[in-house]
């Protein structure tokens, strides 16, 4: 399916024991491989942390109850 078209999420997991920061699923520029990593609040959201339903479920499916769809 044409990436394009499908819908994008965005997953940002809780974390109680940060001073605001959360973790957030995302592919790793250089080799395409999804991490999951403490992201600044204050970013702006780059496109990067967009995300397919496969994508995240592919090695992350215990983190899709956390995933919201990006609405432009």
């Amino acid at each position: 399916m044409n990436r394009l078209k499908e819908k994008l999420y965005m997953v940002e997991i809780p974390n109680p024991n940060s001073a605001g920061g959360k973790l957030v699923l995302f592919k790793q520029q250089g080799t395409g491989r999804l991490i999951l990593d403490m992201l600044n609040p204050d970013i702006n959201k780059p496109k990067y942390l967009h995300l397919t339903e496969p994508e995240i479920k592919q090695d992350f499916d215990w983190a899709w109850k956390f995933a919201e769809e990006v609405k432009y």
